[in-house]
């Protein structure tokens, strides 16, 4: 998942109670006043961040909604339009601001402040103990990775050949995935560990790739391209790369994997519309979300076209082109 917390769970890839979940229940995020909100991340509290637009439909504010509550609170910018992409159990915000282009943390105590970087930065994950990562400029883009509570932001190396990197997810550990471009090797999808980057690999006849999360397995997920020209979903278990296949149409992408190994996001299919969330596990494979939705009538005649999270009770954040839904697996 996007944000990572807790202890390892001792399970084995995709035979969690939740890998083979076959009826979700689906609760709608409700908005901002704007013409529509979508979500990007999730903790295992079941608490959402994302972004709506507000009335009037030309500013965009995070938010965070609650589920105890059900209700959607504007968490506010630090100017322009403003996206929440990561929070963990303690609560902990994370996103970006567009004027100035900057990254923010957010807490329910001192409410949004901007990392510490004199230049353009974007956050885009944050784990347990309150380390971020996301990417910054100091005349080439870095990824970071702070500290606890976002103090301090350290640039993270770049790997030799490339002209910078964008780090977008990280585990309890500190781990580091993202992608690296502008380099002779292509564009790799990258992990950093340390002062340690290492390249991934991609599918056969390819040389451009993604890494989106990771799990506190140090399982991998995110996208490459094949010989074919398409971007393809994929996961990375021990170094090896693995096509997770599609819902019948070219391409997609991996969004986030929980410590039980099941992965959720993005595929074309073959009916419309052609993008479909999906969610994917060992022993199922990968099965289009919006079939396993027991109270679809809350979807408003829409289809949930991305899946952008989970957490480790199985809940997943999902998007329509209008709204955000909380699905919650049902026994």
């Amino acid at each position: 998942m996007k944000t990572l917390r807790g202890s390892l769970v001792l399970l084995v890839l995709g035979t969690s109670l939740h890998a083979n979940t076959t009826q979700l229940w689906a609760t709608p995020l409700g908005s901002l006043g704007g013409v529509s909100t979508w979500a990007n991340s999730l903790n295992n509290l079941g608490q959402v961040v994302g972004a709506g637009w507000l009335p009037g439909n030309v500013d965009q504010h995070a938010f965070l909604w609650d589920p105890t509550t059900g209700v959607m609170t504007d968490i506010g910018t630090l100017g322009g339009r403003c996206d929440a992409t990561g929070i963990n159990d303690a609560g902990q915000v994370v996103g970006s601001c567009v004027s100035p282009f900057s990254a923010f943390i957010w807490t329910a105590a001192t409410g949004m402040t901007a990392l510490p970087w004199v230049g353009m930065a974007e956050a885009n994950a944050i784990n347990a103990s309150g380390q971020v990562t996301g990417s910054c400029h100091d005349g080439a883009y870095h990824a970071f990775l702070t500290g606890p509570g976002g103090l301090p932001m350290l640039p993270l190396p770049i790997l030799g050949g490339l002209s910078g990197t964008y780090g977008l997810g990280v585990n309890d550990y500190g781990k580091v995935v993202g992608h690296g471009w502008g380099g002779v090797i292509g564009n790799p999808a990258v992990v950093i560990h340390g002062t340690r980057v290492t390249a991934l690999p991609t599918l056969p006849g390819a040389i451009d790739a993604t890494a989106h999360d990771i799990n506190n397995h140090s399982t991998i997920v995110g996208d490459s391209f094949n010989a074919l020209g398409q971007v393809r979903p994929v996961i990375w278990r021990n170094g090896a790369i693995t096509d997770l296949g599609t819902l019948g149409g070219d391409g997609g992408t991996a969004r986030a994997i929980n410590n039980d190994g099941v992965v959720v996001g993005t595929s074309d299919a073959l009916a419309l519309p052609s993008s479909r969330a999906f969610i994917w596990t060992a022993s199922k494979g990968m099965r289009d979300l919006n079939t396993l939705v027991i109270n679809s009538n809350v979807l408003g005649g829409t289809f949930l076209t991305s899946a952008t999270d989970i957490n480790d009770k199985g809940q997943i954040v999902a998007n329509t082109v209008l709204g955000a839904f909380l699905l919650t697996p049902k026994k």
